[in-house]
């Protein structure tokens, strides 16, 4: 499968090309490399080679037909924007990004590139100001818990900006864990969004709210596909613990 993937797929043999030229990198060294001929910054290699394969090889986001309008909750350096307009090019896209560092990267990754519109805030149920862990790459999140948290930041209402940027045929959510809030307070406000894809992440001290999320998508007309990023095959004596989660 993996022959068949280099001489058939130009996104693995690039894939391929990056493991072999920037898979010496220290983990959190800033890297300058090309993706679709622009030049990109990411702040780490390893998480930046992760999304890469997710999302132009696998391709998770690809759909039956081409999105008007995406709202893409948790951007990070820009990966998956970059491939909504290589693949949605007449997409308008709406993108909000919490970490301040990781947000800076972001606009510079996006320079010239239109019907795109850049946000640094945290995404949430209310519009408020949150503390927030950064982790240098694609993990950093929200922690309430934090009180004397040096960073700070603000976030925005998601009703708020369903109701004065959308309706979205698209959304992407990858918010670290801030799903769990964020989701649940979208009752009602989906009624013209046709896809939805929701990375859920849960915290291994906290309390499971995965039925909690399948019960909305249930309430909201949504059919559900899901799959793990940490399986294990031994789940009861071999955990696959990454960053705080216990299940991806």
């Amino acid at each position: 499968k993996t022959i068949d993937y280099l001489f058939f797929s130009y996104e693995y043999r690039r894939l391929f090309f990056y493991r072999i030229i920037y898979g010496f990198k220290k983990r959190y060294e800033v890297t300058r490399l090309k993706l679709l001929g622009r030049n990109f910054i990411t702040p780490d290699i390893l998480s930046f080679l992760s999304m890469y394969e997710e999302i132009f090889v696998k391709k998770i986001y690809i759909l039956p037909e081409e999105p008007k309008k995406i709202l893409d909750l948790g951007s990070n350096i820009g990966v998956s924007i970059l491939w909504f307009k290589e693949n949605y090019p007449n997409a308008k896209i709406h993108a909000y990004e919490a970490d301040p560092h990781i947000f800076n990267i972001l606009k510079n990754n996006l320079k010239e590139i239109k019907n795109i519109s850049v946000y640094n805030f945290a995404v949430w149920d209310s519009n408020t100001n949150l503390n927030f862990y950064n982790e240098g790459s694609d993990a950093g999140l929200v922690k309430e818990e934090l009180k004397n948290s040096s960073q700070l930041i603000k976030a925005k209402n998601i009703k708020e900006i369903l109701d004065t940027k959308g309706p979205f045929d698209f959304i992407k959510i990858d918010i670290e864990g801030a799903e769990n809030k964020v989701l649940l307070a979208c009752k009602d406000k989906l009624k013209k969004t046709k896809y939805i894809f929701c990375e859920y992440h849960s915290f291994q001290s906290q309390p499971q709210n995965l039925y909690k999320i399948l019960y909305f998508f249930k309430q909201e007309g949504f059919r559900v596909h899901i799959q793990s990023s940490n399986e294990s095959s031994n789940p009861f004596t071999k955990k696959v613990k990454i960053s705080e989660f216990d299940m991806l």
